[in-house]
Order: structure tokens, then sequence, then C-alpha cells
């Protein structure tokens, strides 16, 4: 009976053994799942960035393109700009420049650059004028010698912004560059729209150096952090710009911090960075609860099966017992009956019976052999007269 426990308790321990394992693969296959989810998550939102950043830039370069051909149509606009008059050329232009803010609320920078890289108007600061940006502003200055259009950010006196420069023909005659410039919240403002999102704007220290006005900025490694949100504030010490994403945790909130929406000046350099947080904490909740649903349905599985078994197999242990138990008491009845068959009931002695069977077992092995008589003299006289029990 015991090693029939034994080898039960032995399959039931391999079991339980083999659910342990089961339940901690599962457990770490939707581990992996959930971390995949996550991922893929990741993956897709900052791949929706990049092409609506882009496609900000593509849109807003079309814009005033548009616009800086509209003005170069006008004759009276050219006669002005060509000839330096920008006390004439700001009031023709003023309304306008109004105008075009009030529809572009990023638009900061309306410049006419004269084809000397010499500034002729800024209808942003009309009292800034006539100095020599050809070191300053390299941009400016490569437009006006290779007449090629460029759209990137630069930093100027005061700011980096988005600039799209046009090379400026009168009757096919070149004559400078006009220059608009976008802050540059204009496209984190666009991204926000849609994804809801926290931003910073980030500026590598070296090229703050053209700046007019020094301001002391934060530090964040190699860049000067020029804008930030409340969030970014609070999370900025945990931001690690060697990652293109993470995922910071602040007063029970979940951020995706995207660190790899880069801004490139003309000769395609890293001269900035938007920074952008993204609230997952939705997210991240219903994944997690979703892991945890899925975690305790299977352990609740795996211990029901267990279960099962157990109570399968100790009712197998139960019947088993149950036929031993009748086997020893069917093995105990029969040698009571062999034992009655073969012996005398008053004397206990070896009957006839097991005589000639002894005998037969006897001359199967044996040849030679003696058989004993013994005979009592009036032995029946002793059982009559003092019983067979005496006897």
């Amino acid at each position: 009976m015991q090693n029939y426990k034994n080898i039960v308790w032995k399959y039931l321990s391999i079991l339980f053994i083999l659910f342990a394992l089961i339940v901690t693969a599962r457990f770490i296959y939707d581990k992996n799942h959930h971390h995949y989810m996550l991922e893929r998550k990741i993956s897709h939102l900052s791949a929706d960035m990049q092409q609506m950043f882009q496609s900000s830039q593509k849109s807003l370069n079309e814009k005033y393109l548009m616009l800086a051909t509209q003005l170069m149509s006008d004759k009276e606009v050219s006669e002005l700009f060509k000839h330096n008059k920008r006390d004439a050329l700001y009031t023709l232009l003023k309304n306008n420049y109004k105008e075009f803010i009030h529809i572009d609320k990023h638009l900061h920078i309306m410049h006419f650059i004269d084809k000397n890289n010499i500034t002729v108007l800024r209808m942003h600061k009309p009292s800034s004028y006539a100095d020599d940006l050809t070191v300053k502003r390299p941009m400016a200055a490569y437009v006006n010698k290779s007449l090629i259009q460029q759209n990137a950010f630069e930093v100027g006196k005061n700011g980096i912004v988005y600039r799209i420069t046009v090379p400026f023909y009168y009757n096919n005659e070149h004559i400078g560059i006009l220059e608009f410039g976008v802050e540059p919240s204009n496209f984190v403002d666009a991204i926000n729209k849609q994804y809801k999102l926290e931003s910073e704007l980030l500026v590598k220290n070296e090229s703050l150096n053209v700046l007019v006005t020094k301001k002391e900025y934060k530090q964040l490694d190699e860049y000067s952090i020029i804008t930030q949100s409340t969030l970014f504030k609070n999370i900025s010490p945990m931001i690690d710009l060697t990652k293109d994403t993470q995922i910071i945790k602040y007063e029970s909130k979940y951020y995706i911090i995207f660190t790899n929406l880069n801004l490139h000046n003309y000769q395609n350099e890293k001269v900035a960075k938007v920074l952008i947080a993204k609230d997952i904490t939705t997210f991240i909740s219903k994944n997690s609860n979703s892991l945890f649903v899925i975690n305790t349905i299977t352990i609740a599985v795996m211990l029901f099966i267990f279960l099962f078994l157990y109570i399968l197999f100790t009712k197998y242990i139960n019947e088993i017992n149950s036929y031993i138990l009748k086997t020893n008491s069917l093995q105990k009845q029969s040698k009571y009956l062999e034992k009655r068959a073969n012996r005398d009931n008053l004397t206990n002695a070896h009957n006839k019976e097991y005589l000639n069977k002894y005998l037969v077992d006897f001359l199967k092995i044996n040849r030679n052999g003696i058989i004993l008589f013994f005979d009592i003299d009036d032995f029946k006289n002793c059982n009559d007269t003092h019983g067979h029990l005496i006897g």
C-alpha cells in the first residue's frame, strides 16, 4: 500500500513541477508580450510624429514660398526693396505683416536682405537694420551666393527659428533674399493637436554664440533649455538624451519621452532638438490590468487542473486501498480455510488429506523415506471415559 502511495505522490509532484513551469513560461510570455505591445506603441507614435514633423515642414515651406512669390510679383514691393527704401517698404507691408501674423501666430520673422547680406528691413524689428549677416547668418549668405532656396533651423541674433529663405528677383535680376522665420513651437503645436503633448526646446550651446542678448539657460548635456513646459521643468534631470525614446514615471503617471526630433541647419547639422512627452498612463494601466487578468486566469486554471488531478488520484488511491484490504481479507480467509481443510478439529494435527498431498509432493522430489505409524491400545476407552478433549 505504501508503495502505491509513494508512486502516486511522485507523479503528483512531477505534475506540480510541470504546472509550475507552465505558469512560469506563461508569465514570461505575457511579460514579453506586454513589453512588445509597449514597444510597438512607442514605435508607432514615434513614426507618426516624425511623419507629422516632416509634413509640417513641407506644408510650411509651400505656404511661405507661395507668399514670397506673391511679394516678388508686386512691382512696388520689389522697387522699394531694390532701392533700399526701408521706411516706405515697412509702411507698405505693415498691415500685410500683421495679417500674416494673425493667420499664422508662429510667424516671427519677415526679413529683407540685400544681395551683399546686409539687412534692408526686419518687419518684426524695423529699428534694427544695415547689419552685415555674412558671418552671423551663414544660411543667408549661402542663399545669396548659390541662389538656391533653403529651409532650415538657424540661430539668429535673438533666438532660433525655422527659416524659409528665398532668393528675391525683380525683372529676372537677383536683388537679395526674402526670409520668413517661424518659431519651433509651430511643429510642436501641430503634433500637440493630435496627441496632447508637452514639449521642451533644446539648442546646442555652440549655436547660441551669435545671440546678441546673452542669457543664462539651464543645461541638459551639451544643450541649453530654451523653452519647456511645467512637466519638463520637473522631469528634465531624469531625461537621457542618448536614448531616442524612454519611459519616465512622475507623480503616478507614465510618460514616453521622445528625443529624436532633431532640428538641422542648412548643412544638415544638428543645431537643436524638440523633446516631446506623451502621457501613456492609460495605455500602461490597461496593459498591466490585462496582464494581471490573464495571469490570474492562468493560475486559476492550473490550480483547478491540479486540484482535479489530486481528487482523481486520491480517489484512485482509496480504490486501491479498498482493493488491497479486500485482498488481504480474502488471503486470511483462504489461509484459515486451508488450515481447516488440512488439520483435525480436535487435535489440530494434520489429517489424512494433508498426508496424501504431502506424500505426493514428497515423492516427486525424494526417492527414499520412512513412514511411522503409531497406535495406542484402548485409546477409545480413554475418550469414552474422559472425553475427546482430554484424549
